[in-house]
């Protein structure tokens, strides 16, 4: 099952790929507003060959964007869509990864435990 994994290129993102991919997920789509940021997210996926590790240029600002990020994954993340949507007015870039990281980690981690 896809993954897609928002804020890929910064520091807390790079950390939950390696997890990912570490628990044997193998299919994750990288979210990254600077896709200079990429090398490193290449280098994480190099350790685990059977990973299929997407990049896309997107930014949560824009909302063709999200849904360019959120073709192909699975549905429970058109609940994050839906949240992007109608929060991108109200809130900054900043609250709005981490709100979308607090959903993906919790499904995550009931999925895995």
């Amino acid at each position: 099952m896809k993954i897609l994994l928002t804020g890929a290129g910064g520091f807390v993102g790079k950390r939950i790929l390696e997890r990912l991919l570490e628990r044997g997920q193998t299919d994750v789509r990288c979210m990254l507003r600077d896709t200079s940021k990429g090398t490193a997210l290449q280098a994480i996926a190099a350790v685990h060959p059977a990973a299929q590790v997407e990049l896309i240029a997107a930014n949560l600002k824009n909302p063709s964007d999200i849904a360019a990020a959120l073709d192909g994954v699975p549905w429970r993340n058109l609940t994050a869509e839906a949240v992007c949507r109608h929060l991108l007015n109200a809130l900054d870039s900043h609250v709005m990864n981490e709100l979308l990281f607090n959903i993906e980690m919790e499904w995550l981690l009931d999925r895995h435990s």
